[in-house]
């Protein structure tokens, strides 16, 4: 029983003092973390996905590296497929600054790098077309929007267009090249 009302007392006494504490120092919103984010993304606009991995180094300057591998329409007689796989890592500047007062924070971004493909490609040999190997280095420049929810901190949805310019014995049946629709989702760690 003595220490039921010990109990009470303590509690009694220590509740108008931590809501005094609220009233004077109100609550700053305060972004949420951005700074590592792991992630994928799918490419809407043809048939693949990738692997990403983003790192801000302050507000405005970041990082990213993203590794994938697309399907194309094209196959052969014989039922092989050609397809393109891809490594790029990029230089991300994020425009403007965001509200974290807001539910859903809007981030523009853009950006742009390199990019490293190794693309199957149907090639004619002795009457039968067969797929051959090829690699090279291009460039990529893309723009878009990373929304991130107030209820959800460390989840972030982007949507952005891609352009990829590759090299020229590659552009004829990769699905890359040109311009795609890109949805990424990533969840940052810190």
């Amino acid at each position: 029983m003595p220490f039921a009302t010990l109990l009470l007392v303590t509690s009694t006494l220590a509740a108008p003092a931590a809501s005094a504490q609220r009233v004077s120092s109100p609550a700053q919103p305060t972004m949420p973390p951005h700074q590592l984010g792991i992630g994928g993304s799918i490419t809407a606009s043809t048939v693949g996905a990738s692997g990403d991995v983003r790192y801000w180094f302050n507000d405005h300057i970041g990082a990213q590296m993203s590794a994938g591998w697309y399907r194309s329409n094209y196959q052969t007689p014989s039922g092989d497929r050609a397809s393109t796989m891809h490594a790029a890592p990029s230089v991300v500047y994020l425009i403007g600054t965001s509200d974290p007062a807001r539910e859903v924070i809007v981030r523009p971004y853009i950006g742009g790098g390199a990019s490293f493909v190794r693309s199957t490609q149907p090639f004619v040999s002795n009457g039968r077309i067969v797929l051959s190997e090829s690699s090279g280095t291009g460039m990529q420049a893309f723009g878009g929007a990373e929304f991130m929810f107030k209820d959800a901190p460390r989840f972030a949805l982007s949507s952005e267009l891609t352009y990829y310019r590759l090299p020229d014995r590659i552009e004829r049946t990769s699905t890359l090249d040109g311009l795609n629709y890109v949805i990424a989702v990533h969840f940052y760690l810190k």
